[in-house]
C-alpha cells in the first residue's frame, strides 16, 4: 500500500496558501481605497437657532458653506469670518472681528429665508495639507438698516472639517 503522506501535506499548503493570498488582496485593495487612512473626522457646519449652515466643505485654503437666516429681519452689508479658539477668545473680549483674518463679503442684503454661497477664507497661509482637521465657529457682522455700518454680530455655527 502507497503512502499518500506528501500528497496530503501539499494539498493541506496549497489551500491555506490561496486563502492567505486572496486575504493579502483585499487588505491591499481596501488599504488603496483609502479605508484605513485614520482620518474619521467629518466636515460638518452646525447651525445655531435662526440660522442656516449647510453643506459645508473645506478645500484646505476656504470653506465653501451655504449660510442663511431666519430672524425675520433683513440684514445689510453681511460679512462672515471664521475664527478659530484662539481668534475667538480675541473676539469674545473685543466684540469686534480681529483685523488679521480675512473677512468675505456674503451679501449687500441678507433676506429671511434665502439661502447665501459663501466662501470664508481662513487664515491658514497657501494649502493645508489633504485631511487636514480644521474647526472653529463661522460668525457674520451685520447692520439692520441699508446702508448703516455693520456693528452687530452673530454666531452662525460651529464648523469642523477635514481638507479634501
Amino acid at each position: 500500500m502507497k503512502s499518500f503522506k506528501g500528497q496530503s501535506a501539499m494539498e493541506y499548503l496549497m489551500t491555506y496558501g490561496w486563502a492567505i493570498l486572496i486575504i493579502a488582496i483585499v487588505l491591499v485593495a481596501l488599504f488603496e481605497l483609502g479605508i484605513f487612512n485614520g482620518s474619521t473626522l467629518p466636515t460638518t457646519c452646525v447651525a445655531q437657532s435662526g440660522f442656516v449652515c449647510s453643506s459645508p466643505t473645506y478645500n484646505g485654503g476656504d470653506i465653501l458653506v451655504t449660510l442663511g437666516q431666519n430672524s425675520g429681519s433683513t440684514y445689510y452689508s453681511v460679512n462672515a469670518i471664521f475664527l478659530n479658539s484662539t481668534q475667538l477668545a480675541s473676539f469674545t473680549s473685543s466684540r469686534s472681528f480681529p483685523s488679521a483674518p480675512p473677512q468675505n463679503t456674503i451679501a449687500t442684503s441678507m433676506i429671511p429665508g434665502a439661502t447665501y454661497s459663501a466662501s470664508i477664507p481662513t487664515q491658514i497661509s497657501g494649502s493645508a495639507p489633504i485631511a487636514t482637521g480644521i474647526s472653529g465657529q463661522i460668525w457674520i457682522s451685520y447692520a439692520t438698516s441699508s446702508g448703516g455700518t455693520a456693528t452687530n454680530f452673530a454666531e452662525v455655527g460651529t464648523f469642523t472639517g477635514k481638507a479634501t
